[in-house]
């Protein structure tokens, strides 16, 4: 159900206006930013500014989000999409990179709270990431989770041993992983 465009309000993108509504819910005045991504193309995400009335239950959803920003480096679309879906439901802003040299370049220009990064990656695998990550000096503090199909000991070892935070196999939790994250941003 769409909710009609008060007169006052202009949107700043061409289109019709991006709404929330519930049935007969209150509605209280809110403005903030929607960040919505589509990974469908490959091409990037599209950024969406909503101001207007939002339902008071996505209002008081959206005064308790986090801050913090994680970077998804994985060269599945697949996982693109479920980190986004999960991350983003959790309140987290979500940037993503495709391989490890485009997560090395995000992860210096951005300066992500945390990196989730598949091991096996055309280009540059995440275990190269991961050690050019930890050596410079700007991306050295940024607590990295690893996550790979393999479940190899020597993987793992060498993912501790090149300074990961955590390793984890998939298929996993998506619950298990927000725990972790939250834990390792000590939320």
């Amino acid at each position: 159900m769409w909710e009609t465009q008060p007169e006052d309000w202009a949107p700043t993108l061409p289109g019709p206006p991006l709404r929330f509504a519930e049935g007969r819910e209150k509605r209280k005045p809110a403005a903030g930013r929607l960040y919505a991504g589509s990974l469908a193309d490959a091409g990037g995400t599209v950024w969406h500014r909503v101001t207007g009335f939002l339902p008071k239950a996505a209002t008081n959803c959206m005064s308790g989000l986090a801050s913090k920003t994680i970077l998804v480096v994985d060269d599945e679309t697949f996982m693109h999409v479920f980190m986004q879906h999960h991350l983003a439901r959790a309140g987290y802003q979500v940037l993503a990179a495709r391989n490890g040299r485009e997560g090395l370049e995000k992860a210096a220009n951005e300066k992500p709270d945390l990196i989730v990064m598949d091991v096996m990656m055309a280009e540059m695998d995440g275990l190269s990431a991961l050690r050019q990550l930890k050596q410079t000096e700007t991306t050295r503090g940024i607590p990295v989770i690893m996550i790979t199909t393999s479940a190899q000991a020597l993987t793992r070892q060498e993912s501790e041993a090149s300074g990961a935070a955590l390793f984890m196999t998939k298929p996993f939790s998506p619950t298990q992983l927000l725990l972790e994250i939250k834990r390792l941003l000590g939320e």
